[in-house]
């Protein structure tokens, strides 16, 4: 059971065996929402907490003594593996979590157990399980939109965000008095061909049988249904365990998004009756509207295809709420008015099992960004890497030629997008669809460029327009030489002076004495 929580008060509920699983009794506090008041489901959830709140639950520092320095040479590298647990309450995971705590709150509100609403709600989901034909919300009242969108390029960290930011919440909660389990969110998986109703509604069955132990879903429910049918009814059961939120991972899987270069895949999407979504996308939205149960999509920037375009009424269901894009951390290249790269660096370096720790300089910070180009993962490996050949050739100590030589003979298979990442390649780029987002803008005037306008000068007038209005964008965005990047959220930034505990998260200061008593959080 992760205890990894912000409310002291929810943490005295503690973990009991029921039916051999972890779970916690439902403890309520006082919500001071006006509209959730009341609300069981939600005033069993922590309280609201503010963004250095946030980062201090957020961050996980694996525990590290300076003596292990001495251990032997193969213990020391087995240590190196304790990277591999770092959390660092980056800025944007810190927004992306205040998203989730949001929408996971607020699409409870309609769902108060044995309201009205919550029996309509139930009787909905009822028929589209029995009919297999998945309502519109639109069709029950206002059609509340519960979608938000996460994109990123490959390695930036985006299911890892995530789970860190599930983990405030416990998974299981238990209502004595109403005699319901709460499930604040369950995590999916997107079928591989993007198609499989009964590939999903399996995921949805297996996640609430691991959680629920005694649910034996998968085996209640394995055949006999049709796929529409099996997956309302999977759907429906979540709604039942008061699922909050449905995290659904590799969103890009779907068979229009695949390793095509970009002008192909462009060229491919201009034909008539262009299939850029997916059945099963819209029946996932379908449900989260009338379910009220909020829907996260996370995926690599293939995904970009099925939340974008130029289909708007698709686009601006993933829009605004919370929805990011996690592109490569950008680096200011000082320490002294780091950027988002330099405080992951920064707060890596310590851990450092070599007998001869070398200090964090700027000149590092640009080795390890032209090596890396900002990509978390990357940046992790290549510190792991390095150390370890250092402890292997006896040398105890970084030097840039090591690294180099390291990377060159470890990362070959990355380098190619590294490279093309560096030099702005973009003939490079339009092959790494994971790893590279192009402008919208540009994309769209390069096809007005490429293919005939069927309605001629009209349109001719507007693409220039929108040529010049990108020209301002472009212009105005250049930043000028005296700015200096935020290094996180306004809130945070004011309590970082005051606060040494999140201080240490996200800048990696810390003092020897210090590391040695963090703890995980786990």
């Amino acid at each position: 059971m992760n205890t990894h929580n912000y409310n002291p008060a929810l943490l005295q509920s503690l973990p009991r065996e029921l039916a051999g699983f972890p779970y916690v009794i439902a403890k309520y506090r006082k919500e001071l929402v006006p509209e959730l008041a009341g609300h069981p489901y939600v005033e069993a959830l922590p309280a609201l907490p503010d963004d250095v709140e946030l980062g201090r639950a957020l961050k996980r520092l694996p525990p590290f003594d300076p003596r292990e320095r001495e251990l032997p040479h193969a213990v020391r590298i087995q240590l190196l593996d304790r990277l591999q647990e770092l959390v660092v309450p980056l800025p944007r995971l810190i927004r992306l979590a205040r998203a989730v705590i949001k929408m996971l709150r607020t699409g409870y509100k309609r769902r108060r157990p044995f309201s009205a609403e919550d029996n309509e709600i139930l009787r909905q989901l009822y028929l589209q399980q029995q009919s297999g034909e998945f309502v519109s919300a639109a069709q029950n009242g206002r059609a509340a939109q519960h979608s938000m969108a996460l994109i990123g390029s490959s390695g930036s960290g985006k299911s890892y965000g995530l789970r860190q930011i599930a983990g405030l919440f416990p998974q299981v909660i238990y209502h004595e008095e109403l005699g319901k389990w709460q499930l604040p969110y369950i995590f999916v998986e997107m079928p591989y061909d993007g198609e499989s109703l009964h590939t999903l509604a399996s995921e949805i069955f297996a996640e609430l049988d691991r959680l629920l132990p005694d649910a034996n879903y998968t085996v209640k429910f394995g055949e006999g249904l049709n796929a529409q049918r099996r997956l309302a009814l999977a759907l429906k059961l979540a709604y039942e365990h008061g699922v909050g939120m449905i995290f659904v991972d590799e969103a890009q899987n779907q068979k229009v998004i695949g390793n095509e270069p970009k002008k192909r895949a462009r060229r491919d999407a201009a034909k008539s009756n262009p299939k850029s979504e997916t059945p099963l996308i819209k029946l996932l939205i379908t449900q989260s509207n009338v379910s009220n149960m909020p829907l996260c999509m996370s995926g690599t920037l293939e995904m970009q295809t099925l939340v974008g375009g130029t289909r708007f009424s698709r686009s601006r269901r993933m829009s605004g709420r919370g929805s990011a894009e996690w592109l490569p951390l950008e680096s200011s290249g000082l320490l002294e008015s780091p950027g988002e790269f330099e405080l992951m660096l920064s707060s890596i370096w310590p851990y450092c099992w070599l007998q001869k720790p070398r200090k964090l300089t700027n000149d590092w910070v640009k080795v390890f960004f032209e090596l890396t180009q900002g990509i978390p993962d990357i940046i992790v490996k290549l510190y792991e890497s390095s150390q370890e050949a250092a402890i292997a050739n006896r040398s105890e100590e970084l030097t840039e030629a090591l690294v180099r030589a390291v990377f060159k003979k470890e990362f070959f298979v990355s380098e190619f997008g590294i490279v093309a990442l560096r030099d702005k390649n973009r003939l490079m780029l339009d092959v790494i669809p994971d790893l590279y987002l192009p402008d919208p803008v540009d994309s769209f005037l390069e096809d007005a460029a490429e293919t005939p306008s069927p309605v001629g000068a009209a349109v001719d007038a507007a693409t220039a327009a929108l040529q010049k209005m990108l020209n301002r964008q472009k212009k105005a965005a250049q930043p000028k030489a005296s700015s200096k990047p935020s290094p996180a959220p306004a809130s945070v930034s004011v309590e970082l002076a005051a606060d040494s505990d999140l201080r240490t998260a996200i800048t990696g200061q810390a003092s020897e004495d210090k590391l040695n008593h963090v703890t995980t959080g786990a």
